[in-house]
């Protein structure tokens, strides 16, 4: 279903071995929003987070986002 959101860019910090750190793939952090059950309409919604092994999250900023489902 069609979607916009209301934000532009959403800040992570993230914690984890130098190692890890300094070898981040593209696929090392994934933010996202779930619209599972959303109908129409605009919605406050937590920014959610899956990390590779080795990360742990630090902050999220904004930690909520405006979505608005049309």
């Amino acid at each position: 279903f069609p979607y916009t959101t209301l934000f532009r860019s959403v800040t992570i910090t993230l914690r984890g071995a130098r190692a890890v750190l300094t070898h981040l793939s593209d696929d090392a952090v994934l933010a996202y929003v779930d619209l599972e059950g959303a109908g129409r309409g605009q919605y406050n919604l937590a920014v959610r987070v899956d990390l590779q092994s080795g990360l742990t999250l630090g902050r999220i900023d904004p930690a909520m986002v405006s979505v608005r489902v049309k």
